[in-house]
């Protein structure tokens, strides 16, 4: 199956419609932008867990297990990959300390689940979305760590920072954790699957909330966003230039010559793709940093990305066709 650039121009565009929702009622105040994180809390301690836990339950299991080890070596990898680029831009061009350190947090960690699970489900036939939720899984059970540890680092980069577990033990790591062994439990599986049914579709029907909640949340993120002053436009431009272009370039083609499944190969090469983490704004607020700055970049790289994604994603089922 090859993913033409028509599709995933309007897979993308009617994701992009549900975040503009998001975007004008944050802008026109029906909802303040302190509700926001009441919003994002209700889909990191909710909806985001109970879709995971379900697709674990439903599409996890040993051979899917063996398979798709390749999945966080490929992402520590290009986690790497992101760092040498962001330290060979710091050597190239003179940049002050705090914002070489912030440039290279944005350029190593991605929106690696709010984007690809809406996505996936947006352009993949339901069976194959399933199995790529389940490699989203185990995407977020190495990023989401490394960026509450490494990026917090980055980000905040002064002595005596102190990271709570709870940060790096989120309710998505739970939930995949908790449907990873129910799958591989015969008795537990057997048991939500028949007479334990009513579990399942109750978390279900809570799961199916996440894709619009989530774009939703998106759109009211880069609908908070104020201009004030002028625009550090080289250190956007580098960000965009690094994270949309040359890293899913360097990564799409090297991983057509890679002996894994190209099921596993489309994921890491989505991954490649996506824009940074709107978790870095979190992180900047929790330890009192600067945010204009990385929120107007944020806004800047997804905007461009609107057309990056659809390109990319088409050109990676040339090289990867998922048949």
């Amino acid at each position: 199956m090859s993913i033409t650039f028509t599709t995933t121009i309007f897979a993308v565009l009617k994701l992009f419609l549900i975040s503009l929702a998001g975007y004008i009622i944050v802008r026109r105040k029906v909802i303040s932008e302190e509700s926001l994180g009441d919003f994002s809390r209700i889909i990191l301690y909710l909806t985001l867990p109970a879709l995971v836990f379900v697709t674990m339950i439903d599409r996890f299991n040993l051979s899917l297990f063996r398979e798709s080890i390749a999945i966080p070596i490929g992402m520590l990898i290009m986690t790497a990959l992101a760092w040498l680029l962001a330290f060979a831009s710091g050597r190239l061009f003179s940049t002050p300390k705090d914002d070489h350190f912030l440039l290279t947090a944005m350029v190593m960690f991605g929106n690696s689940w709010y984007l690809p699970i809406p996505l996936v489900m947006s352009i993949l036939p339901k069976a194959k979305a399933e199995e790529a939720i389940v490699l989203i899984s185990l995407v977020i059970l190495v990023i989401s760590p490394a960026m509450w540890s490494l990026g917090v680092y980055l980000i905040a980069h002064r002595p005596g920072i102190r990271i709570p577990l709870s940060q790096l033990i989120t309710p998505p790591i739970v939930g995949i954790i908790l449907g990873g062994v129910c799958a591989l439990t015969p008795s537990a599986k057997g048991f939500l699957q028949n007479r334990g049914r009513f579990l399942l579709d109750s978390l279900s029907m809570i799961a199916n909330a996440t894709v619009p909640m989530v774009m939703i949340l998106l759109g009211g993120v880069m609908g908070a966003i104020k201009v004030r002053g002028g625009l550090k436009w080289p250190f956007i431009l580098r960000v965009a230039v690094l994270k949309l272009f040359i890293l899913p370039a360097i990564v799409i083609p090297t991983l057509y010559f890679l002996p894994v499944p190209n099921m596993i190969k489309f994921m890491i090469a989505l991954q490649s793709m996506v824009p940074p983490a709107t978790n870095i704004i979190v992180i900047a607020k929790i330890y009192d940093r600067p945010v204009e700055l990385i929120s107007i970049t944020m806004l800047v790289t997804y905007l461009i990305s609107l057309v990056t994604i659809p390109l990319f994603l088409h050109i990676t089922t040339l090289f990867i066709p998922l048949v």
